[in-house]
């Protein structure tokens, strides 16, 4: 399988990020304290292999309250191992830890899992047409010298057609600044061994989240081998109030609904998995976060979601970063997410795109209006791209977009073995889809050994 270098958020969502052609940001990170975090090895890690996500620990009695839905009715309130974070590195550590016969609790504040691999679905206002938006990571390749967890799990994807290549004109082109636009005469295409290894989720990013958590067994009562499975997802909720308590050595965590004003539901677990972003962490355990944790910084990427009642036929790519974003102008990617694979073929339906905002404007407009984001990135694109025949926008603010300073240890995840706790994400395994899901599979080795 070919190799990509670039992020999640193709520029902030190619891979994983808002491209690394917009970082302006640099901070270093601190040495982990071996009195504090024990470290998770490769050799852990292999012997956890399996679908990501899994973690493990000691088999219980089961009470068969597995869902996908959010309903509170007879959830237990003790569970081996809680993970907080539904993105990447979140799934990858309960589908895992699933092959374990674990009672496990997976919560996720947003309206689905998959984190910045997600997908917006509306409505064209004039015509009724489905419209469909890949707002976070644009695409994703595999560094299979780094990713082999994540390189035998691609496959898999590859063959269940939850992934597929995507084969449009990717690129890079330049920003003209003298005449303040996109010089789309510049554009200058990928190489094929490069184009070959981009992928995407099919028919969504989004559609890869719930494959994951299907593999895992949500939803089931026991796997194929007659082994029970126990996974309660709690989506639209936040974990607030997350305290160990000494007496019992457990974790305990006040669940708060997104959706109702009902009372928080208090949970306790074993082990307590982190898989979010570094922002969320130092919100979650406030003082007791590791200083390597505190000094991860993110940026905010604004995104916009414009659709065109007709295909854009005289724009010359499918995706395209800005090469000299970091230096000028408002762009840093955009792609016509049309293009892609199982999504809504245009013919009379309007063509999607999906633009991200370059790290300079974002930060300027960090505390702009969503409208006016909107209004400044949809000028942008009409003039740039040369059209008035807009039938829908919308703008999106990422507020963790990537990290700028990832640890990129071979550990992959901090753990401190005396609380039982275990931190991760691609903040601790680099910057790129891959390094989330490596990361996973690494907090679902240590839940594993702390159990």
């Amino acid at each position: 399988m070919g190799l990509i270098t670039t992020r999640l958020f193709p520029h902030l969502f190619v891979s994983w990020s808002i491209s690394s052609r917009s970082r302006n940001l640099k901070a270093s990170t601190g040495a982990i304290r071996p009195s504090v975090l024990a470290t998770c090895s490769l050799i852990s890690q292999r012997a956890c292999s399996g679908h990501p996500g899994t973690q493990g620990g000691c088999t219980v009695a089961r009470h068969s309250v597995s869902s996908m839905d959010d309903s509170d009715a007879a959830q237990p309130s003790l569970f081996d191992v809680a993970v907080v974070g539904g993105g990447i590195a979140g799934l990858a550590a309960i589908s895992r830890l699933s092959r374990r016969g674990l009672r496990l609790l997976l919560v996720e504040q947003g309206r689905g899992v998959g984190g910045r691999m997600c997908t917006r679905h509306a409505s064209c206002p004039k015509t009724g047409h489905s419209l469909v938006f890949d707002h976070g990571c644009q695409y994703f390749s595999v560094k299979e010298a780094c990713q082999p967890q994540f390189a035998q799990e691609v496959e898999r994807w590859l063959e269940a057609g939850v992934v597929q290549h995507w084969q449009g004109r990717i690129g890079t082109l330049d920003f003209d600044e003298d005449e303040g636009s996109l010089n789309m005469s510049s554009f200058t295409a990928f190489p094929k061994e490069k184009l070959a290894s981009i992928m995407v989720g099919a028919p969504s990013m989004s559609a890869l989240g719930r494959h994951i958590l299907g593999r895992a067994g949500v939803g089931l009562k026991e796997d194929q081998r007659g082994r029970s499975i126990d996974i309660v997802v709690k989506k639209r909720t936040r974990a607030e109030n997350v305290q160990r308590h000494s007496p019992s050595r457990r974790w305990r965590l006040q669940l708060a609904s997104r959706t109702t004003e009902s009372t928080a539901t208090e949970v306790e677990a074993r082990v307590l998995v982190v898989a979010t972003s570094a922002k969320s962490i130092n919100r979650l355990l406030l003082t007791s976060v590791p200083d390597e944790v505190k000094g991860i910084n993110s940026p905010v990427c604004w995104a916009l979601l414009v659709a065109v009642a007709s295909p854009l036929a005289h724009i010359p790519f499918d995706g395209a970063f800005v090469a000299n974003s970091a230096d000028a102008g408002v762009l840093a990617w955009v792609a016509r997410d049309s293009s892609k694979p199982g999504r809504p073929g245009t013919g009379n339906a309007p063509e999607c795109w999906v633009l991200h905002a370059s790290a300079g404007w974002s930060y300027s407009m960090r505390e702009a209006s969503t409208d006016k984001v909107r209004e400044a990135m949809l000028a942008e694109f009409t003039k740039d791209f040369g059209t008035q025949d807009v039938v829908y926008s919308e703008a999106f603010r990422w507020n963790n977009a990537f990290p700028l300073n990832p640890m990129r240890g071979t550990a992959k995840c901090l753990v401190d073995s005396e609380r039982h706790l275990a931190l991760g994400g691609d903040w601790a395994a680099g910057d790129r889809v891959g390094d989330a899901f490596e990361s996973g599979v690494a907090l679902a080795a240590s839940a594993l050994a702390l159990l």
